[in-house]
């Protein structure tokens, strides 16, 4: 295996897990927000903090409140930690090595939505999407 290709596959799964980190924080703020002792705005500054982009979030100038947190850490393409900024990191090291991996796993990455508006839509015809958006 050449070295070019074995670097992508660590990089596209390196990128996914990234990817699942970030939507287990969201997860886990929402739950945490519906505790009786929640604090508010601060459980979600938590949240932002644990991705590691405290400074970058701050620098966009938006209040700390779950609608602006979740934007940020699932859609921003100015943050290199969202989810979407990741899944597009590891639509394009799957494409760079396409020749290399399965045809199931090269068939699934035009799946993945290329952009805010696509991954909206998928969003909002799922069960979750009232639960997350309420």
């Amino acid at each position: 295996m050449l070295s070019r290709t074995a670097s992508s596959l660590y990089w596209i799964g390196r990128h996914i897990e990234r990817a699942d980190f970030v939507a287990r924080l969201i997860e886990a703020a929402l739950q945490f927000e519906l505790l009786p002792q929640a604090r508010g705005s601060d459980d979600w500054g938590s949240a932002v903090s644990s991705s590691g982009a405290m400074d970058r979030f701050a620098a966009s100038g938006q209040d700390v409140n779950r609608t602006n947190v979740i934007a940020f850490l699932a859609f921003d393409q100015d943050n290199p930690g969202s989810i979407m900024s990741c899944m597009d990191l590891a639509r394009n090291d799957a494409r760079a090595i396409r020749t290399a991996i399965t045809r199931e796993c090269a068939a699934s990455c035009p799946a993945i939505p290329s952009s805010p508006s696509r991954m909206k839509r998928s969003r909002s015809t799922s069960p979750r999407a009232a639960e997350v958006s309420a």
